[in-house]
């Protein structure tokens, strides 16, 4: 449903009659990947995986309106084989898992014209964020060596919420540019949470 509303939203600009010169549109994406080991025999890991897509149409000069979505995964497995007192089972390894995606409509206003090199931008606007974590555990028993695998996945959480961005857009060739930016999404009149949720991003960006 989420995915649905975002590509409607998307279809919605792109119908749009221009009514002046001013009309463009840009879409930009990004996607990335970390993978980090850990622990004494570096048997530990910690991924995540990001990707991210952006619709602005620019109604009027500088001023745009602007969808995005944002979906990122963050795993992390730890092999620990610790003793479970008083049983007869050791438990191996657990995984926790948390998977967040953001849906934000907002305004983006950038600081000079499409032809410079540099282009810096500041988006804001409302955003729904969606997030849920999950955890599995891994047992073996001692005596007889079964395995026993169990699952706790937390409830789904939804929020409005307030976004805000800064862009930079580096303009290689043409209408083709680098677009790096930071993200903050943050509960409605509590921008003190700004920094829980921060995203830093780069990819690319094609402006017609």
């Amino acid at each position: 449903m989420k995915i649905m509303f975002f590509f409607f939203i998307c279809s919605l600009i792109l119908i749009i009659n221009p009514s002046n010169g001013f009309a463009r549109i840009d879409i930009s994406s990004d996607a990335s990947y970390s993978k980090q080991v850990y622990g004494e025999n570096k048997v530990n890991a910690l991924r995540t995986r990001a990707y991210g897509t952006s619709l602005a149409y620019y109604f009027y000069n500088l001023t745009a309106v602007e969808v995005n979505y944002i979906y990122d995964k963050t795993t992390n497995t730890e092999m620990i084989n610790y003793k479970v007192t008083d049983t007869d089972y050791t438990l191996k390894s657990a995984q926790s898992e948390l998977v967040s995606e953001v849906i934000s409509v907002g305004l983006r206003q950038a600081f000079s014209r499409p032809e410079a090199r540099i282009r810096p931008t500041i988006s804001l606007g409302y955003a729904y964020r969606m997030s849920r974590d999950k955890r599995s555990y891994h047992y073996k028993n001692d005596l007889n060596g079964s395995d026993i695998f169990l699952k706790d996945q937390g409830p789904l959480a939804k929020q409005n919420s307030f976004f805000s961005a800064f862009g930079i857009q580096l303009r290689l060739i043409g209408q083709f540019y680098l677009r790096g930016s930071v993200q903050t999404v943050f509960p409605f009149f509590r921008p003190s949470l700004a920094s829980d949720y921060l995203k830093y991003s780069a990819g690319f960006l094609c402006s017609f």
